[in-house]
C-alpha cells in the first residue's frame, strides 16, 4: 500500500441494529431500498470520545417514506468491526475508536445522596456502592447489553489497550458488562478487567471481550468506592 494511502482513515461504515430485526421485518427494509434506491434516517444521538474528540458511532432511526419509525441501529465506522483494519492503521491512529475510562461520565457523592452497598472493597474500612437513583441505570445497561450480545464484534487481544473501555462477560454468570481493562497477558490470552458499575475484579479469556456498545457511554460509571476515615 502506498506510504500516502497509510495516513488516511477507513471511510467506509457499518450499520448494526440496535434491537432484534425479525424477518418480516427484513424483507420490507430490503424492498424499500430495492424500490427507493434508499431510505431515510434521523441522527438520534452522536457518541464521541471525551479523550480524543473522535466520533465514535452514531445512534439513528430508519424512516420510511412517511417518516414512520422502522429500526433503531448505530453506525459505526469500518475499522472497528473489521478486526484486520485496527492493525493496518495502529501506527497512524493508536487511539481511533478507543472508548477510554475518561470517555465514560464521572458523578461525584454528595452530601445527603442514598447508596445502596454493592461489596465490600479490599478491607474492612472500604466498600462499593452505588447511588440509588443510578440503579435504573443499572438496569438499562443490562438490558442494552443483552439485547447486544449476539451483535457485539469480538476484540483481538492485540488490538487492546489498558484502559480500555469494553463488553466483558464475566465467567461466573455469563452476563455481559462494561468493564476496564487493567492488565494484558499476551501468552495466555487473557485480560484483567474491573467492571465499572460494580467494582469487582476478574480475569477473563479474550474470548469473553467485545466491543462496547455505544449506547451504554450515556451512563457514568456506576460503582463508587468509599472509604471510612474512622470507625467506632
Amino acid at each position: 500500500m502506498p506510504e500516502k494511502a497509510q495516513m488516511l482513515p477507513a471511510l467506509g461504515v457499518m450499520a448494526i441494529a440496535i434491537e432484534t430485526v425479525s424477518d418480516s421485518l427484513t424483507k420490507f427494509i430490503q424492498n424499500l431500498h430495492a424500490n427507493d434506491g434508499g431510505f431515510c434516517a434521523k441522527v438520534v444521538d452522536v457518541f464521541r470520545s471525551r479523550t480524543t474528540d473522535h466520533v465514535l458511532s452514531v445512534e439513528c432511526t430508519m424512516l420510511d417514506k412517511h417518516e414512520k419509525p422502522l429500526i433503531n441501529y448505530c453506525i459505526y465506522p469500518w475499522h472497528q468491526v473489521d478486526p484486520r483494519l485496527p492493525r493496518l492503521f495502529k501506527p497512524v491512529l493508536p487511539m481511533m475508536g478507543k472508548v477510554l475510562f475518561s470517555d465514560l461520565k464521572q458523578t461525584k457523592i454528595q452530601v445527603g445522596d442514598r447508596l445502596v452497598k454493592v461489596d465490600f472493597g479490599q478491607n474492612a474500612n472500604a466498600f462499593i456502592a452505588m447511588k440509588i437513583e443510578d440503579v435504573e441505570f443499572d438496569e438499562q445497561i443490562a438490558k442494552m447489553m443483552a439485547q447486544e450480545a449476539d451483535r457485539m464484534p469480538n476484540i483481538d487481544i492485540g488490538d487492546i489497550v489498558k484502559g480500555e473501555i469494553v463488553a466483558c462477560q464475566w465467567s461466573e454468570d455469563e452476563a455481559f458488562y462494561r468493564a476496564a481493562i487493567i492488565d494484558i497477558n499476551l501468552p495466555k490470552r487473557k485480560v484483567k478487567v474491573r467492571f465499572v458499575d460494580y467494582g469487582n475484579v476478574s480475569i477473563e479469556s479474550i474470548d469473553n471481550v467485545r466491543l462496547l456498545p455505544h449506547q451504554t457511554l450515556k451512563y457514568p460509571a456506576l460503582a463508587k468506592l468509599i472509604k471510612l476515615v474512622s470507625s467506632i
